[in-house]
């Protein structure tokens, strides 16, 4: 019933070797009492415990070419509790001929850097896509390291993220969290994770300290002084707020630009932003669901990120559109904090053609079910114009909603497109990558890097299946459209 229940038994199988009947009494056991504890949480009117969202560490890290960077996960929990997942998630590097990041045994999350050069991570658990860190390799050297904050006074049981900060020979600056090794002076005091993550263990005054070691090269930061009291100060909710709203309409399509912010003291997870093209008033209080929708598996204590949402096929005319942020209430963020989660209205214009017997676009009717077949959907698609080395990364999702098996095929995509592609319409495609072949429901995690930068905003489109290989429920959802700016 969770990631340690399992974990025990591979713990069991490799020190213990034990026979098949063995193991699956042992795997009998354990989920025998997983129900037992499910069934006991439902009579008291409990739900079971669930994951609800995934954050990675540390962000816009900077690794010398040879070293070792360690990245963490951790899984956020309805019970508003986290756990370390780094041993259980699938690592995913973006530039894997820049950085690789191991799955392995006792190398979970650790990465390795290859040559100069720059990617993007993330981790992928259970269905649940973690928020991407910036990765950053050098061939500078590290000449001097300092750590934040220099003082520290925590409650017992709580939790800090310490950084580590490099001067580079180069004259450049960045995050070395992860490369660092973390010393407590008083483990029974506190203790600190491998990038750099503080936990309160018992009352009293200590120091903690961050080496680095390259070889015979050590450089070592000023201690950071800590102090636990028995009762600290107790963190406030989420605070979820839309900042900013930029609406665009590209012919029959609506997009709006998003800027989600959480000014609270508590990570926000799985936040739903939904969109109304027309309303006359702000929407109505979670739960509720828009006309258009994203999500953010993620958002730690003082973090802003952009999301894009899409509707298609709108008609012609002026509407008055409303957003909202956590649209299913999955995040407390207390009385005042519920309050300020719309934004709106926000003016939307759908130009009429000018000709006027060119009837006006509506919304295609949705499709009728089948009974079977495969169905290919590009879910994710999201890319990051790198300007320093000339290239735009991208990561893509393609999920098989159908009802059979797919075979393997290809995913192709093409940047400062128009229009919408389509399968052997003779487009020349920037790059493709191959998708292996897919159950039902089954998931693919892609990267893919095009060279060159936009000067203006691209039109990037992800499309799965190009060269129409396979037969589909559906051969029109196949593509997904994401801007990529300068």
């Amino acid at each position: 019933c969770s990631a340690e229940s399992w974990k025990t038994i591979g713990d069991f199988t490799m020190l213990q070797r034990p026979t098949a009947l063995t193991l699956a009494l042992l795997a009998l056991s354990l989920m025998s009492s997983c129900w037992q504890s499910w069934e006991n949480d439902i009579a008291l009117g409990r739900l079971p415990t669930s994951l609800l969202g995934l954050g990675v560490a540390p962000d816009r890290a900077v690794v010398t070419v040879g070293e070792e960077l360690q990245f963490v996960a951790t899984g956020y929990y309805s019970d508003q509790e986290t756990r370390d997942l780094t041993d259980v998630v699938e690592w995913q590097s973006w530039r894997p001929d820049v950085l690789t990041i191991s799955s392995s045994m006792d190398r979970e999350g650790l990465g390795e850097s290859l040559v100069p050069g720059r990617s993007r991570v993330r981790a992928v658990y259970m269905g649940l896509v973690s928020n991407e860190l910036q990765v950053a390799v050098t061939d500078a050297r590290v000449e001097q390291l300092s750590v934040s904050p220099a003082e520290v006074e925590l409650g017992e049981g709580q939790q800090l993220q310490l950084q580590a900060e490099a001067a580079f020979s180069d004259g450049s600056r960045g995050n070395i969290s992860g490369s660092v090794r973390w010393i407590t002076g008083d483990a029974s005091i506190v203790t600190v994770g491998p990038a750099g993550r503080l936990s309160a263990a018992g009352t009293g005054r200590t120091e903690v300290r961050a080496r680095y070691e390259n070889n015979s090269e050590v450089v070592e930061a000023s201690p950071v002084d800590v102090e636990v009291a028995a009762q600290g100060p107790t963190l406030g909710p989420a605070d979820l707020r839309l900042t900013s709203v930029e609406a665009e309409v590209a012919e029959t399509q609506v997009s709006w630009l998003v800027e989600v912010e959480n000014r609270g003291e508590r990570a926000a997870t799985d936040l739903w932003i939904d969109a109304w093209l027309d309303r006359d008033s702000a929407p109505p209080p979670a739960p509720t669901a828009g006309d258009a929708w994203q999500i953010l598996p993620f958002l730690a204590p003082g973090e802003s990120r952009t999301v894009e949402l899409q509707l298609t096929g709108v008609a012609p005319g002026t509407y008055s559109s409303w957003l909202l942020v956590d649209s299913l209430g999955t995040n407390f963020e207390g009385q005042s904090g519920e309050t300020d989660n719309d934004f709106g209205p926000e003016p939307v214009t759908v130009h009429v053609a000018d000709d006027p017997d060119i009837e006006a676009p509506v919304a295609p009717p949705p499709s009728e079910a089948h009974d079977s077949g495969a169905d290919l959907v590009v879910g994710y698609f999201e890319g990051w114009a790198d300007q320093q080395s000339d290239e735009v990364l991208y990561f893509i999702d393609v999920t098989n909603m159908g009802d059979d098996p797919s075979d393997s095929t290809e995913l192709a995509v093409f940047t400062d497109l128009a229009d919408p592609p389509t399968a052997n319409a003779g487009l020349t495609a920037q790059t493709t990558v191959q998708v292996g072949s897919l159950a039902p429901t089954e998931t693919e995690y892609l990267s893919a890097v095009v060279s060159g930068h936009p000067d203006t905003a691209w039109n990037s489109y992800a499309l799965a299946d190009s060269q129409d290989s396979i037969p589909e429920l559906l051969e029109d959802n196949n593509y997904r459209l994401f801007q990529v700016s300068p």
